[in-house]
Parts: C-alpha cells; sequence; structure tokens
C-alpha cells in the first residue's frame, strides 16, 4: 500500500479483494480469506450493500501511521487495478 501511494494523490486502484457472500466474507483472487484489513473510517468489511462488493485502494495521506486506504466500491466501477508479482533481488527501489 506504501509502494501504490507513492504513485500519486487522489488515485484508486482495484486490488484483488471481492465479497462473495456475507457468510463466507472477503476473499482474494486466489481464493485465500485476508489476514489484515486496512478499511477507510467509517467503513467496515460489512458496511455497504451487497451491490458493492469490491474493495479498492484509495490514495492516503502520506502517514505510516495510519495507512486505512480500503473502500467498498460496486465491482463494475472501472478503475486502475494492481497485480501480484514475486520481488526480484535485482531490483531496488529508493
Amino acid at each position: 500500500m506504501v509502494f501504490l501511494n507513492k504513485l500519486g494523490a487522489q488515485l484508486k486502484f482495484w486490488i484483488g479483494l471481492k465479497q462473495t457472500s456475507q457468510e463466507a466474507g472477503w476473499k482474494w483472487t486466489d481464493g485465500s480469506f485476508p489476514r489484515t484489513m486496512y478499511w477507510q473510517y467509517r467503513q467496515s468489511s460489512w458496511s455497504r450493500p451487497r451491490t458493492q462488493s469490491c474493495a479498492a485502494f484509495n490514495s492516503f495521506q502520506s502517514s505510516l501511521w495510519d495507512i486505512r486506504s480500503w473502500s467498498h466500491e460496486m465491482c463494475s466501477l472501472q478503475l486502475e487495478w494492481v497485480c501480484e508479482k514475486k520481488a526480484s533481488s535485482s531490483l531496488i527501489f529508493s
């Protein structure tokens, strides 16, 4: 999330998290359940109707101590997206 936040202000990305049902909760695209969630204040994993069942990352103010930046969005919304990729030891980010 810190990496995405460095891409710019007022950005929103799909992160591959979807609410499958009220009973099952949220799942990543690989089928696993999230261990930690970073919902924005006033948003929780159950705060929206079922029509808004995808999670998006939102740019946040640069405070590494409070990175709650996820929001519920309608899955049909057109947003940029992020893919997971294994880190390469030959790449160094500053």
